[in-house]
């Protein structure tokens, strides 16, 4: 019987939007940091395949390796700090929550900062739905060690990942012998939703 629920949030949870990118664009120039890539794309993209823990120190060193700089930690926590109120509420997503946290435990397994998540959360309005938010800070995805985090006490047969990313989000999860569901609008060959807020109907 499935009594807990683990969602990735990027693309998950929250959508990204092109204006997000303003983040990056803000805490550059609030930085005095000048690269070609403004919106820290490669960034983004790498350092869930580059790095196995994330801090403020090792994400420094990883931007200052991928765009040969020399800059201190200030240029990470400022765009936390911005990305932090990049999300907005979803009358649709809260009400999804809101009828699947009567039922299920309901947990967030992100591999980004903690304090950046829990802020886009809270404005988003659903913070409080979440028994727990598991960040890369701790350990972050593929790793299996993230899923057994994130299941708590719960066995795998009682739990249900949702991600949008295969590799990262599903395949261990299925490996681990939990349910899945993958976010994508295309035909695959593991269990698919277009949205979160399909569960409303299917749980």
């Amino acid at each position: 019987m499935l009594k807990r629920i683990i969602f990735d949030l990027d693309n998950t949870l929250i959508s990204w939007k092109e204006e997000y990118d303003e983040a990056a664009k803000k805490a550059l120039e609030e930085c005095h940091i000048t690269i070609e890539d403004q919106t820290l794309s490669k960034f983004k993209k790498g350092y869930q395949e580059n790095l196995t823990q994330i801090t403020i120190e090792n994400m420094t060193n990883y931007f200052n390796q991928l765009y040969n700089q020399n800059v201190d930690d200030s240029l990470i926590k400022c765009w936390l700090k911005h990305l932090g109120s990049m999300s907005e509420e979803d009358e649709e997503l809260i009400s999804t929550l809101s009828y699947l946290h009567q039922k299920y435990e309901l947990v967030v397994l992100t591999n980004w900062f903690h304090i950046s998540q829990y802020n886009r959360l809270k404005k988003a309005q659903i913070v409080d739905y979440f028994e727990e938010i598991i960040s890369g800070e701790e350990v972050m995805k593929p790793n299996k060690k993230a899923f057994e985090k994130a299941m708590g006490a719960r066995l795998p047969k009682e739990c249900l990942m949702v991600g949008d990313n295969y590799l990262i989000d599903i395949k261990p999860a299925e490996e681990l012998g939990m349910s899945t569901y993958l976010i994508s609008e295309k035909n695959e060959l593991v269990p698919t939703i277009k949205n979160v807020y399909e569960l409303k109907s299917i749980l």
